[in-house]
């Protein structure tokens, strides 16, 4: 078992995890990313701030991830990332529209790390959830 606290919008804090990922194991095989929420709120009811935090979010949420592990997975012969995201990346809502467009923006940038990792070895793929019928998730709604 291990356990580590790290805030993935911190590069350095991603970086120590990284490293101390290395010194317990030796090496990384997977790496699966899946920071992430959801701000519920119309195109006009969504404030410049919650633009930048969910693209900030979801795209740097994988982005310094990736970079801190990613001569740890070029290392492996069975390197893979995992970027968990969200149906609303191809079906998106109005009522979650700063969500809806960070979350394209994650399957483009997962789709393009993609093709520029496999010559390094390392398999990139998304997972796209849908919402489950909860009261917690129909409760904003």
């Amino acid at each position: 078992m291990f356990s580590w606290r790290c805030d993935v919008l911190n590069e350095a804090e991603v970086e120590a995890f990284a490293a101390a990922v290395a010194a317990r194991f030796g090496g990384v095989d997977m790496l699966i990313n899946n920071a992430g929420q959801g701000y519920v709120a119309h195109f006009a009811d969504t404030p410049r701030e919650a633009w930048l935090h969910e693209a900030e979010l979801k795209l740097f949420g994988v982005i310094n991830p990736v970079k801190a592990f990613q001569s740890l997975l070029e290392a492996s012969d069975i390197a893979s990332i995992t970027c968990v995201n969200s149906l609303l990346a191809l079906q998106p809502e109005e009522h979650m529209i700063a969500t809806s467009a960070a979350r394209a923006a994650l399957l483009n940038m997962t789709l393009t790390l993609s093709k520029e990792l496999v010559d390094k070895g390392i398999r990139v793929n998304s997972i796209l959830l849908g919402m489950v019928g909860v009261r917690a998730v129909a409760a904003p709604f």
